[in-house]
């Protein structure tokens, strides 16, 4: 009742004040290589779970964006605005027929975004092991994104194809046909 509480700290806070303490009084401030490894994996499990939560919130927000996007380019008239395209997708298919098509790009962009995230996190703790210049240079970062993209778009390619599929299919029902596509198995 008498004292007041002490402000919360967070976590950055407490290392870089116990890492001051040590080096006033000489001891070695750096981390232990077993902190390191561990710091390493901590990191690059909160990217894993970073990278799938934004993979999933990616697809399905930018759904509705995306199968508008492909049925305008599809629709062979100049006057198929993207309102218009809207009103025809709920007229002919209701609500859902704007996430028509996110099925396969959920399942892999989840396992994607997780991986390249993730991959990139221990990529750059790798680099910066073994790199000479000041912690925080872009250049690391950058080259850490190098090595994690190309094998990405193995993965990725295949499932958009699938994708644009069934986004496209989304023409024969309104046009009446039933679809070709109804899952991604097909």
């Amino acid at each position: 009742k008498g004292r007041p509480a002490a402000p919360r700290r967070c976590g950055a806070s407490v290392v870089k004040e116990t890492m001051g303490r040590r080096a006033s009084r000489g001891e070695d401030s750096s981390l232990s290589p077993d902190s390191r490894s561990t710091t390493a994996r901590h990191t690059t499990s909160d990217a894993l779970l970073a990278g799938g939560f934004g993979g999933a919130c990616l697809c399905v927000v930018g759904a509705p964006f995306d199968v508008v996007k492909v049925r305008q380019q599809q629709t062979r008239s100049d006057g198929a605005s993207p309102s218009r395209i809207v009103r025809s997708i709920l007229r002919a298919e209701g609500v859902v027929g704007l996430w028509r098509g996110v099925g396969p790009p959920l399942m892999v962009a989840v396992p994607q975004f997780a991986l390249v995230f993730g991959s990139h996190e221990a990529a750059r703790a790798l680099i910066s092991r073994h790199s000479t210049r000041p912690p925080g240079d872009g250049r690391d970062a950058a080259l850490a994104g190098a090595l994690v993209a190309v094998p990405t778009t193995f993965v990725y390619t295949p499932v958009d194809r699938v994708k644009l599929a069934m986004q496209s299919d989304g023409r024969r029902v309104a046009s009446g046909l039933p679809p070709l596509y109804s899952s991604a198995s097909q």
